[in-house]
């Protein structure tokens, strides 16, 4: 969990679906690579096609969210089972095993300051990936996207209309 990169990313117009854009982005991810999730990114589906890529998750649990739970581990993290949202995978029984971490932010400067926090990942070994190792990288993965939001937000022209940018590029086309 040393290395971190960005190792793949798409742009979508609009309001694009961002399951079905991560879903297509594990096109990059293979053995070894964490990849770091958004709230309320993880499904079911999305779980097995990691898994499928030999690569791992780690990503927070909306509130909504009830995980199952299947044991605890001596360490304070818990094995659960997460179902699948949509009725008729879950009808038939559809789920992965997860790890849950359950944490709170001690930092009274960062939002979410004393709120209860729940991490899943696929590493279920507490030996192999301790708690505290996980809940670091999920936080350094707010720093990243900090950082994008201030490039995407703040950095970035403000996009034209579509309208606007049909007829600028022709009159740039024509002008050559």
């Amino acid at each position: 969990m040393r290395t971190r990169a960005i190792c793949d990313a798409g742009v979508w117009l609009g309001q694009a679906d961002g399951r079905r854009a991560g879903r297509r982005l594990l096109r990059s991810v293979g053995p070894g690579t964490l990849l770091l999730w958004d709230r309320g990114f993880q499904n079911v589906a999305l779980v097995e096609a990691t898994e499928a890529r030999e690569a791992d998750f780690l990503g927070r649990l909306p509130a909504t969210v009830a995980p199952l739970p299947l044991c605890a581990l001596s360490n304070g993290t818990a094995l659960v089972r997460l179902r699948a949202s949509d009725y008729p995978r879950r009808r038939h029984g559809a789920h992965v095993v997860v790890r849950l971490i359950r944490c709170t932010l001690d930092d009274p400067q960062r939002p979410g300051h004393r709120v209860a926090h729940r991490l899943v990942t696929s590493l279920r070994d507490p030996a192999v990936a301790p708690a505290r190792d996980l809940i670091l990288a999920y936080h350094r993965r707010w720093e990243i996207e900090s950082a994008l939001d201030e490039v995407k937000t703040h950095q970035c022209p403000a996009a034209p209309s579509a309208v606007a940018s049909r007829s600028a590029s022709s009159r740039r086309s024509t002008a050559c």
